[in-house]
């Protein structure tokens, strides 16, 4: 269940398509990000760092490492971004569909869905943000 959190906040700073990525600038980026699961509410920031040629992220993988059995379902192109549903059918079950837009200098994620078990599912809302705040990594 964490793992669903912590995939969806890094989504924030760096989502992709099934077989498509999206870049972001490179640079130094800040991200924050919120998870309400139920009554419970975890919050995380930091900063990223993207270099040029090491900066697209894609989101099949980054859902297949949340754990056995968790995929991303779709993916569909938006303005600046993607609509996207991952699903998790293994020891952790549950959906997040969402979607997720970047530009030069932000991005921002909007997701909901449930974990927990589909007889007694936990509603799961994740909204991200994430902002370049420096053109390079050092310093």
């Amino acid at each position: 269940m964490i793992r669903i959190v912590a995939i969806a906040l890094t989504v924030a700073c760096a989502p992709a398509a099934l077989a498509q990525s999206v870049t972001f600038s490179p640079g130094k980026w800040s991200y924050e990000g919120t998870a309400r699961m139920g009554p419970a509410t975890l919050s995380d920031t930091g900063d990223e760092c993207f270099e040029a040629g090491d900066n697209a992220y894609n989101l099949s993988e980054a859902a297949a490492s949340i754990a056995p059995g968790c995929a991303l379902v779709t993916a569909s192109p938006i303005e600046a971004g993607y609509s996207f549903q991952l699903a998790c059918t293994g020891d952790i079950k549950g959906e997040l569909s969402g979607q997720i837009t970047v530009g030069e200098q932000a991005g921002r994620l909007v997701a909901e869905g449930w974990t927990g078990s589909q007889d007694t599912p936990v509603n799961l809302s994740v909204t991200a943000t994430a902002r370049r705040i420096a053109e390079t990594c050092g310093g």
